[in-house]
């Protein structure tokens, strides 16, 4: 693990939201925003499942017993965040679990990595980056319950998921060792899990989603997703 790449990474994520919040908050089509946000979780969720997550496991313990760990994680993170999720809206403690799903995904991610085979590490930085940003914003906007958005409170939710994921690097690299392989893909099933509980309250709550947005949202994250190595 790379703590000097994480904390570019994370700089750089914080930094491009922060620039650019003002634009997305004066954005007048709200309802596309939130579409392409639908759209960049959506990627994020299928990508994390399928590829980190399925392929974590499956070098770890075995295709066949890998799937039905990972289904089994994905299954009971679903049940223990919604649970998680009402609690914490019964207290007003909303943007607890976006936080949290946020963390555990990009972590896990971040372990998935071998650094001594990055092509480019400006671009590795710069695509890390971005996914990380573009997933901040996405979730913040699909969990807010008005149509107004705030920059700055946009800013400071992407500024404290950067630095809870530097902070989680951090502890994990003075512990994890051989054992990250299983650690990963757990973070990230989790994660999954979260971002899933946050989804569906978020559809639950929009009547329209824009299909131009929603795709917007798919290849804006396929192409971040491609600098990442």
């Amino acid at each position: 693990m790379e703590l000097r790449y994480s904390a570019a990474v994370n700089s750089l994520s914080a930094a491009l939201i922060m620039v650019f919040s003002p634009f997305v908050c004066r954005f007048r089509g709200q309802n596309a925003i939130f579409s392409a946000s639908l759209g960049i979780i959506i990627y994020t969720i299928v990508k994390s499942i399928v590829v980190e997550c399925g392929w974590g496991f499956a070098v770890t313990v075995g295709v066949s017993v890998g799937l039905l760990i990972e289904s089994s994680v994905i299954l009971f993170g679903i049940i223990l965040f919604t649970e998680f999720d009402r609690v914490l809206r019964k207290n007003n403690n909303k943007k607890y679990l976006p936080t949290i799903c946020i963390i555990m995904i990009c972590t896990g991610k971040w372990l998935t990595h071998d650094f001594n085979v990055i092509p480019d590490a400006g671009a590795f930085v710069v695509g890390n980056g971005g996914e990380l940003a573009l997933l901040s914003c996405a979730v913040y906007v699909i969990g807010k319950e008005t149509e107004v958005t705030n920059a700055t409170i946009l800013a400071a939710f992407s500024a404290v998921c950067a630095a809870g994921c530097f902070a989680t690097e951090m502890f994990l690299a003075m512990f994890v060792n051989s054992s990250e392989y299983i650690t990963a893909p757990l973070l990230i099933a989790l994660g999954c899990s979260a971002l899933l509980v946050e989804f569906i309250n978020s559809i639950k709550n929009k009547s329209g989603i824009s299909a131009i947005g929603f795709v917007s949202g798919l290849m804006l994250s396929c192409c971040i997703d491609a600098l990442t190595g």
